[in-house]
């Protein structure tokens, strides 16, 4: 069931068949001119869509994670064309609320962050000199980016003037870019409590001759500015009719969870339960002398899955708007996949999507799949045990036994055909 438009002129044309169809018409508008990308801008506009629907009040942070070149900033510059944006190319940390020692208090609040980006989509396009810093500035730039995404407001202390910040709900939607993530900084993030989330595009290349080939039909081909141009306008278009669909309750959509569909929203806790655990801080002890295959760990420092559930949860609703509906389905399942599965450390990623081939991945395997040593291989998998994702056990080698470890029974929906599917 879908919300049934209000019975005037202008909104007569907001049905769902209307949205689906404008969005259709971007998609292959976008799928035309930078192929690829429409992933990114699914997601994007997924974000950017939470703010219309009623009764989320809890900000949401994506950041997008690709080559340079790859059209991140395209996708945000098309974001940003539909209108109730903040975007800068440079901030910091204290950006949000400021202590400028040779600017007067009272005028602080108008230079302040945090304000301007209230109820809007913040835009951030190159988030690498915020990410880069040494720790202890990364440590205070994370602490504070983790606090300002409860949505709870602000305040902070200077020897000039004080405490300074706001008390009150503070909601927006973040999108960022950025080409790559340190582990140093996935760690940090693990240990701090998570509250952003990630979007890989995939860093498969094409041959040569393909690249070639794509090079040479674009070549002559309508200049990159007419492209964006033809695509904003078509985005512009889609946009209007999606805010029409919002002009129900107060501007917001009025979402229907007795249309949710369960099955969807038990895939959806289940995939916050291992996006939990993939990006868990976990603390090495004391190694030495054990060249690395004996690392001994610290109990894992996880979040609580049920705000990665609800997060996930606020997605899927984002995304189920674009197709003009007020309830979950089955076909908003791939776009929280995707996030989830690009919100930890690469390599976390990558045995983990080894190990769904088949449920059971040996030593030698991950040394013939990741090009790593037997030493390495050892340590992610007492890693993933620790993570509370698998259960070590031996098998028969071609020489002799050898470890391998087995995707717990809890997690075997990842094994499914469903899944498979998305």
């Amino acid at each position: 069931m879908t919300i049934e438009p209000q019975d005037n002129s202008k909104s007569r044309k907001n049905t769902p068949e209307s949205i689906q169809q404008e969005y259709k018409k971007l998609i292959n508008i976008v799928e035309q001119y930078f192929p690829g990308k429409t992933k990114f801008l699914e997601a994007c506009l997924s974000v950017k869509a939470i703010e219309l629907i009623h009764g989320i009040t809890l900000p949401f942070c994506l950041i997008l994670i690709a080559k340079p070149g790859s059209g991140k900033s395209t996708i945000l510059y098309i974001v940003e064309s539909l209108g109730n944006c903040y975007s800068t190319d440079n901030f910091t940390s204290k950006s949000f609320v400021t202590h400028i020692a040779n600017v007067e208090k009272s005028k602080l609040d108008g230079i302040d962050l945090l304000p301007k980006i209230q109820n809007k989509t913040f835009i951030t396009p190159e988030l690498a000199p915020l990410f880069s810093a040494r720790d202890d500035n990364l440590t205070e730039t994370i602490g504070v980016l983790t606090k300002i995404l409860d949505g709870k407001g602000y305040k902070s202390e200077s020897g000039v003037y004080g405490q300074r910040g706001y008390d009150e709900d503070i909601f927006f939607t973040w999108i960022g870019a950025i080409v790559e993530i340190r582990t140093k900084v996935w760690n940090m993030i693990g240990y701090m409590g998570p509250k952003m989330y990630f979007l890989r595009l995939s860093s498969e290349m094409n041959s040569v001759e393909d690249s070639r080939k794509s090079i040479l039909e674009h070549m002559n081909d309508k200049s990159y500015e007419h492209k964006l141009s033809l695509i904003k306008d078509q985005a512009k278009s889609f946009w209007e009719i999606v805010k029409e669909f919002a002009n129900q309750k107060d501007n917001k959509i009025p979402w229907d969870e007795s249309k949710d569909e369960i099955i969807v929203l038990d895939r959806i806790v289940i995939i916050a339960q291992v996006l939990a655990k993939l990006r868990a801080f976990l603390q090495t002890k004391d190694t030495v002398g054990t060249s690395g295959s004996n690392y001994g760990y610290e109990q894992a420092i996880e979040e609580d899955p049920e705000r990665a559930s609800h997060q996930m949860y606020n997605l899927a609703k984002g995304h189920a708007v674009l197709f003009g509906r007020n309830h979950i389905t089955q076909d908003d399942l791939r776009v929280v996949l995707d996030v989830a599965l690009s919100s930890a450390s690469r390599d976390r990623v990558m045995l983990f999507e080894l190990l769904l081939k088949s449920g059971t991945l040996s030593t030698s395997k991950i040394m013939d799949e990741l090009k790593t040593t037997n030493d390495t291989a050892l340590r992610k998998m007492k890693e993933f045990e620790m993570l509370g994702l698998v259960e070590k056990s031996k098998i028969s080698g071609t020489t002799k036994p050898e470890s391998a470890i087995n995707l717990k029974k809890d997690y075997h929906w990842f094994l499914s055909d469903e899944f498979k599917s998305l």
